[in-house]
């Protein structure tokens, strides 16, 4: 009995992982714009320094 050896491509199934990752993403994002607009608000970031001295932004929704 022999063993046949499989090699697979690891860069292209990176790539098609990355490419899958992105495309959710995309439509993440137009939904999330999607509502947003609808909505009439919009997502802000407003930057807080927290008690060790770091700058941070917490992300809101505001209504316009």
């Amino acid at each position: 009995m022999t063993e046949e050896r499989v090699t697979y491509d690891v860069t292209a199934a990176q790539a098609a992982l990355d490419a899958d990752r992105q495309a959710r993403v995309d439509r993440a994002a137009a939904r999330i714009q999607a509502v947003l607009a609808e909505e009439r608000c919009q997502i802000v970031a407003v930057p807080q320094i927290t008690a060790d001295g770091r700058i941070v932004a917490v992300v809101q929704i505001v209504a316009q």
